[in-house]
């Protein structure tokens, strides 16, 4: 069954094929559906199970949510879990309660989960902040405010909040892994992070553990563990710097 209305709407739990509304909608899950379209604002109780795409601009709230894709703007909100298969693309604000995952994460302005954020491919950028770990095969970020994580991990990681850098050979590496500029912001992890291939701007750490590893301006680490190589700009500020293997 379809839904396809306008003005103030009450969906009911159960499964339908697309839903699409626009106005102010209420969602009393448990709900499954192929496709869902909403604009205006949308809250929904329960589990929102989407096997396509999830489309939704303006205010969302939700409680749990599975979805094939999520698009999301303006102001949204998760109090539970979000797990999609494809891509999250999300622009304005985006809370999540627990964890949020994906095979790819496209998030900018305001990003917070409250658990892990893991994905294949993530690109942030604006304000982050995650309170478990950031687990991407490539993490890339462009700080505008300050953000933080208790830790990362991946294999290709690039923080930072600029295209340019003191260090020349920064200045290549950080313009290969950024395609934007912008300035602002400081990104504190607690705990590590670990890479392969690690490129930072403006990040604070207690330790840092890479096979190629760059530690660009800004950037105040307490001990760096490398396997091939090592650069460190002269505005940065590293205490204990580790070769291994």
């Amino acid at each position: 069954m379809n839904i396809h209305q306008s003005g103030s709407v009450k969906i009911s739990k159960g499964e339908y094929e697309e839903i699409k509304v626009s106005g102010s909608t209420k969602i009393e899950g448990p709900v499954r559906c192929q496709k869902l379209k909403a604009s205006g604002s949308l809250r929904a109780t329960g589990l929102l199970d989407c096997s396509g795409e999830i489309r939704a601009s303006g205010s969302s709230k939700f409680d749990e949510v599975k979805s094939g894709d999520l698009k999301l703007s303006g102001a949204s909100n998760a109090q539970g879990d979000v797990r999609v298969k494809g891509e999250v693309k999300q622009s304005g604000a985006l809370s999540v309660g627990g964890s949020l995952s994906a095979e790819i994460v496209d998030a900018s302005g305001a990003l917070s989960v409250a658990g892990d954020l893991e994905a294949g491919t993530c690109k942030l950028s604006g304000s982050v902040e995650v309170g478990g770990l950031i687990n991407a095969n490539t993490l890339k970020v462009r700080m505008s405010n300050d953000s933080s994580a208790r830790a990362i991990g991946g294999e290709t990681i690039a923080i930072g909040k600029s295209a340019d850098s003191n260090n020349g050979s920064f200045v290549s590496a950080i313009k290969n892994l950024f395609s934007f500029g912008g300035t602002g912001g400081q990104f504190a992890v607690t705990e590590t992070i670990e890479g392969d291939d690690i490129t930072l701007e403006f990040v604070t750490c207690p330790e840092v553990s890479g096979k190629v590893v760059r530690i660009g301006k800004g950037c105040q680490i307490g001990r760096v563990n490398y396997q091939e190589s090592l650069e460190i700009s002269e505005d940065a500020q590293v205490g204990e710097q580790v070769k291994q293997g």
